[in-house]
């Protein structure tokens, strides 16, 4: 009974203290053969648990001598994952949880084995959610024998610990020796009270002044002698002083040298700024001004030394957060893993950091920006881009060193999913923490600043994708104001597909927070717009459980983007202001008619006419379609979000008698059709990275080659060797060809357009001040005659084989093999790029004029013989290439008549290569196998 009357006074005393080590136990000292309860604080180390509202369980074992070192584990008896009542923790309130062990019962471990340290990681019942020291680190708690080194021990406050107290606030010292010793406890060198002959103490001591303190509790045993400290502050009076008008939020570097702070934190009753600056303690000189109305906390520190620095805010005494407005974070668990080559000489954690820290330079690099002009939102091509599955290398500088080959592709836009910091390293992004920092993971700021100014000088705008919609739970806006606050983010979700914490638009916080965020990045980095991940989320109406509700016109919600489409205006004039929203057509029209544009997504309209089908209606990616007046819709056929359309093709695609879709050759002609009326609707284009190669790998395509829906957020393979393929490098010239003309002529801006894409024959008829087009094509998987309307007279013009036709009724029949597609001009073009393409399609990706063509033997280790046979005469050119597409030979370039020839390929050292034949202005490749 005494003992459980001494236990349940140890409760009360931590329930109602809150510094505390992350674990304590009574006794202070165990031994191997003690009954010992574990206290454990879930607020601190990562964390994980804080507030989980869940059983929470211990995941225990021991470090013995018969450990190689600290992740030994032995004699584990807990499994991960599993609930047991044995290992269940009992809640004391507070994030304070207890957990009592019978050592020699519970481990059983062998006799003789000294047992040195328990171990522990705390988790919830499913182990989805863990609890560890700082770092990332297993928790341990020393065993004590006679042998071990003289200890003391302070109880409360943790040793190490800084605190703020008011005047006259008390303060009380609980402390333990390992042995009966003379007690101490000193204030600033002053003696305050001494034990004699005891192994505990508790004395309570009263805040005098406002001075910083240390106090240190010493333990001596003869000549045996420990200490532990901790500090505390009193606090100052807050001065109460407007900022500057200048000053924004986050870190100021002003014009006299001088760098301020300004956080907006309503309600705290103090604030302190702490950093390598001051040793990330609680001086009284860097407790921050608070603004007039409350709502704002600044500082200004006139002496910051050159070089890198870290900070944090301390709020109300206790709570340590990094800058909501921080320009770079520091993260002390995925740090590490960020290669050198991507960010040199990466900033060190921080020793006395607690989570995500700050960090800044100074002085700050000035950079010189070149004057750009936007593309019109109707001219624009955007490429969708994560760079993470774009380069092997997932930096910026790899990025710079491919911006020819986008130079050349034709785009005008790049967009990149969320580059501001996220948890973790790899990831796409829409898990963000800072909306404003640049996450470490893909370069330096100075080289994203390098690679902006480098678009912009290839003629290429930066757009960026940004998740307002939610935040991490680790992001300082939470930290600072939880959930049942009811400021920044709601409890429980107002619309469906939310994931992580929903945030409040409604409430002035978080509109301050946003502004801010999306002042920085077009003034910081020069960038030219946004796309808003799920904006239709931006709203506070409660449509839980009913998208269709959630869709509907919501006045709120026009009205929250309004003010950021404002922002952004103010901020920096023509910047693109995108939205993902797919509402209702009316919200959509008032959000256009404001001038910003959304996302129009036709995957499946384009996808399924291309695999051969009747469904789906692509025409009304035209804007007008929508009722728009102007070109603020982004078509696209594919994006992050979607699956690819080769990969459909070549899992779902139609046939009929030995033409299949299924097949590649055929599948990437069939994307070449599909990209031919993509591109000659009217409107702003977005295409994703690699689709102009044929990407075929599916969204949910796994890092072990399987595909499962579990793996959409998996990294995919980067597959620049695709270019190497013929076949996917005509499908790339035929999209590059579609975009310089788009970006050309103004028939591709007009508004006079007829659109007939109802049935397996589709075209497209534009009316322009420069010329007309007509675009022509089969989507069926047989031959058809199609008859489309020619509103002018007179000569037609073929892009892509400079043919001509000459019309005279307005109605001309026009026959096309299955997956055929023409564009005609009344004005001549330039050729394509790649030259004049043949439509003609056969089984071998060919040509009609070319029989039998083969290899043969194949592979081989001997001579190979390549032969066919042409019907008309022809100029033939046979070219030889290895996998790197690079050229190896070139044994015919001539001109054959009708009949059947044959040559010996040359003889090459043992690999693969590709044997390319073209005759006319079609080609056929063949690959074959040199055995040694």
């Amino acid at each position: 009974m005494k003992k459980n009357l001494f236990l349940l006074a140890i409760v009360a005393f931590l329930t109602s203290s809150n510094i505390l080590a992350q674990i304590y136990t009574e006794p202070a000292f165990p031994t191997a053969n003690d009954v010992v309860t574990v206290f454990y604080d879930a607020s601190e180390g990562t964390a994980g648990l804080k507030d989980c509202g869940c059983d929470i369980y211990v995941h225990a074992g021991l470090i013995t001598s018969a450990s190689t070192g600290l992740s030994d584990w032995k004699y584990v008896k807990t499994q991960w994952g599993k609930t047991n009542p044995d290992w269940l923790m009992t809640s004391l309130g507070n994030n304070l949880y207890s957990w009592t062990v019978n050592i020699q019962q519970f481990y059983q471990p062998n006799a003789g084995e000294e047992i040195q340290k328990m171990s522990f990681v705390f988790r919830n019942g499913a182990g989805t959610a863990e609890g560890k020291a700082s770092g990332g680190k297993d928790i341990y708690a020393d065993v004590y024998n006679a042998n071990s080194p003289f200890a003391a021990k302070l109880l409360s406050p943790a040793d190490g610990t800084q605190l703020l107290k008011s005047k006259n606030e008390t303060i009380v010292i609980k402390g333990a020796a390992s042995k009966i010793s003379n007690l101490t406890i000193s204030d600033n060198g002053n003696t305050l009270i001494q034990f004699a002959n005891t192994k505990s103490i508790n004395f309570t001591i009263t805040v005098a002044d406002e001075n910083d303190h240390t106090v240190v509790f010493t333990a001596k045993n003869g000549t045996e002698e420990a200490t532990q400290s901790f500090k505390y502050t009193g606090i100052k009076a807050v001065v109460t002083e407007d900022p500057p008008a200048s000053l924004k939020l986050g870190a100021n570097f002003n014009q006299n040298g001088s760098v301020s702070f300004m956080l907006y934190a309503p309600g705290k009753k103090n604030i302190y700024l702490v950093g390598d600056f001051n040793n990330y303690e609680l001086k009284p000189e860097y407790l921050m001004k608070r603004s007039v109305d409350g709502k704002y906390w600044w500082i200004t520190l006139n002496n910051i030394s050159n070089g890198t620095h870290s900070y944090q805010y301390a709020v109300d005494g206790t709570l340590r957060v990094a800058d909501p407005h921080s320009e770079l974070i520091l993260d002390q668990n995925n740090d590490k893993f960020i290669p050198q080559t991507t960010y040199p000489n990466l900033p060190a954690y921080p020793t006395k950091g607690q989570g995500y820290v700050s960090s800044f330079e100074y002085p700050k690099k000035k950079f010189t920006w070149t004057t750009f002009n936007r593309p019109a939102k109707g001219d624009l091509v955007i490429y969708e881009l994560l760079l993470r599955d774009f380069t092997a290398e997932r930096n910026y500088q790899s990025l710079i060193d491919t911006l020819g080959y986008l130079k050349k592709l034709g785009i005008n836009a790049i967009e990149f999913m969320p580059i501001n910091e996220f948890d973790g390293n790899l990831s796409w992004g829409y898990n963000p923490t800072f909306h404003g920092a640049l996450d470490k993971y893909y370069g330096t700021p100075e080289k994203f600043k390098e690679l902006v100014e480098i678009c912009h000088k290839n003629g290429i705008a930066v757009i960026l994708d940004v998740v307002f919609n939610h935040v991490s739970e680790k992001s300082p806006l939470i930290q600072m104001y939880t959930v049942a606050s009811g400021t920044y983010a709601n409890a429980i979700a107002k619309h469906d597909f939310n994931v992580f914490l929903d945030l409040n638009h409604e409430y002035e916080g978080t509109r301050v927070y946003t502004d801010r965020c999306l002042e920085y990045w077009l003034q910081e980095y020069n960038i030219d717009g946004y796309r808003f991940d799920l904006s239709k989320g931006l709203t506070q109406k409660n449509t839980l459980g009913s998208v269709g509700a959630w869709g509907q016109y919501d006045q709120s919600r026009i009205n929250i983007l309004k003010h950021y489409n404002d922002i952004i205006k103010n901020t920096s004039g023509d910047a693109y202001h995108i939205l993902e929203h797919f509402a209702d057509n009316a919200e959509e029209k008032e959000l256009s008619k404001l001038g910003m544009m959304v996302w129009g997504n036709f995957n499946y309209d384009y996808i399924e006419p291309t695999i051969g089908y009747i469904k789906g209606n692509f025409g009304n990616s035209f804007y007008q379609k929508k009722g728009f007046t102007e070109p603020n819709l982004v078509a696209y056929m594919e994006s992050h979000d979607e699956e690819r359309v080769m990969y459909k093709a070549l899992q779902f695609g139609s046939s009929s008698g030995e033409y299949s879709i299924k097949d590649l050759p055929t599948a990437l002609r069939r994307a070449e059709l599909a990209n031919v009326f993509f591109y000659c609707i009217p409107g702003a284009k977005m295409l994703w990275q690699f689709g102009e190669l044929g990407y075929d790998y599916s969204i949910n395509h796994c890092v072990n080659g399987s595909v499962n829906n579990n793996c959409r957020l998996d990294p995919k393979p980067v597959r620049w060797d695709y270019l190497q393929d013929p076949n996917r490098k005509r499908l790339h010239d035929i999209v590059s060809s579609l975009i310089y003309l788009k970006k050309n002529y103004n028939v591709f801006q007009t508004t006079d357009a007829t659109v007939f894409t109802g049935g397996q024959t589709k075209f497209i008829y534009l009316t322009g001040d420069d010329m007309d087009l007509n675009a022509v094509g089969n989507f069926d998987v047989a031959a058809q005659t199609l008859n489309p309307t020619f509103y002018k007279t007179g000569k037609w013009y073929e892009y892509f084989t400079g043919d001509s036709i000459n019309i005279v009724s307005g109605d001309e029949p026009i026959f096309l093999k299955p997956g055929e597609y023409r564009i005609y001009t009344t004005k001549k073009l330039p050729p394509p790029i790649g030259g004049y393409k043949a439509y003609q399609l056969t089984n071998e990706e060919g040509i009609d004029v070319v029989n039998d063509f083969k290899i043969f033997p194949n592979p081989s280790d001997s001579n190979m013989e390549l032969s066919y046979s042409i019907a008309n005469p022809s100029s033939v050119k046979l070219e030889i290439f290895d996998l790197l597409g690079r050229k190896i030979d070139e044994p015919i370039n001539e001109r054959d008549t009708v009949g059947n020839y044959s040559v010996l390929l040359p003889k090459l050292d043992a690999g693969t290569y590709f044997a390319k034949l073209t005759v006319n202005q079609g080609s056929v490749t063949k690959k074959f196998i040199r055995l040694k």
